[in-house]
């Protein structure tokens, strides 16, 4: 058996070994066994990524299924608009910079409803969730060349007030995300949603802006206050007034 390890050392530390003595060193049935262990150690070496699974509470909460709707109006101009779930996909181990985690991607569509409107689809959104954060992106009323809003961290759950942390391979935007505010109860147009965070959303600089969310581990947003340069419409506060959810 000792004259097979040293032989396997040779062949480690002399990696242009030729391919038949490869095949003499691993010949018989102690041969096979020490491929094995060759194998086994090769496959021990190899650099494990760490890996985030989701969150089972934020699971829980956010993983929204086809049949869910949100129907908002925008406080500012009467404007009436559906937000419609039409796909959710998991995908287990996805890489993500120095990661892997399992995420769960949300398509959601947004249809203006509007009585004298066309009803034709305007924004389409990506709803995120993996490790511990929800993450959102879309492309706003009337984008530029390939100008697209990300919320990246969108918020963390279970709330926590201050600045996020947030073990999910989505971090790295230079988006800045916090939660402001925590109200156990939260009233709007005389409906009431418990445990809100209040989530301020922005970029500093040239065509910063500041996005305010409501969000509620019910309904998801219960307000949106938008004020982003590439919306069409400059600023929208969106309030909700109907919903249903299937998870």
């Amino acid at each position: 058996m000792g004259r097979y390890i040293d032989r396997l050392k040779c062949f480690v530390l002399k990696p242009t070994e030729k391919i038949a003595q490869i095949l003499l060193l691993f010949k018989g049935a102690k041969g096979v066994f020490v491929l094995f262990l060759f194998l086994f150690v090769l496959n021990s070496c190899k650099k494990q990524l760490p890996h985030y699974s989701i969150d089972s509470d934020l699971k829980t909460a956010f993983n929204y299924q086809p049949g869910t709707y949100w129907i908002y109006k925008d406080s500012l101009s009467g404007r009436i608009d559906s937000f419609y779930v039409t796909q959710n996909v998991f995908q287990a181990n996805v890489p993500s910079g120095d990661v892997t985690q399992d995420e769960i991607t949300i398509n959601v569509v947004e249809k203006d409803i509007d009585a004298n409107s066309t009803g034709a689809t305007s924004i389409l959104y990506y709803l995120y969730v993996g490790g511990n954060m929800v993450s959102i992106q879309y492309a706003p009323d009337s984008p530029s060349q390939g100008e697209y809003i990300l919320y990246n961290p969108f918020f963390t759950y279970p709330f926590q007030l201050g600045a996020f942390v947030w073990k999910s391979g989505f971090a790295g935007s230079s988006d800045e995300s916090y939660c402001m505010q925590i109200f156990p109860s939260y009233t709007l147009n005389g409906l009431v949603f418990l445990n809100v965070a209040e989530i301020p959303h922005g970029s500093s600089g040239p065509g910063g802006y500041l996005d305010t969310f409501f969000v509620n581990a019910d309904v998801l947003i219960a307000k949106m206050d938008l004020h982003h340069p590439y919306d069409s419409v400059g600023t929208k506060v969106w309030e909700l007034q109907r919903w249903n959810i299937v998870k």
